[in-house]
């Protein structure tokens, strides 16, 4: 599937970001390439406990950032 060509089809994407420990270190490689190598932009985030925390930093274009931490 492309998603690049449904993000254009649909109009937007949204991602949802779970809550925990491992689970959050996993999902900051997944942003990390869905937004920085794979280019897909992301219309609606939203997330729990610390996906909360890297839904913020995806809202704020600070994916680099979340690498970081």
């Amino acid at each position: 599937m492309d998603l690049q060509a449904l993000a254009r089809a649909e109009g937007s994407l949204g991602i949802a970001l779970s809550g925990g420990g491992a689970k959050g270190a996993f999902q900051v490689g997944a942003i990390h390439e869905l937004v920085t190598v794979r280019g897909l932009d992301f219309g609606i985030i939203g997330g729990t406990s610390t996906g909360a925390l890297q839904s913020i930093g995806l809202a704020l274009d600070m994916v680099p950032e979340l690498l970081d931490t």
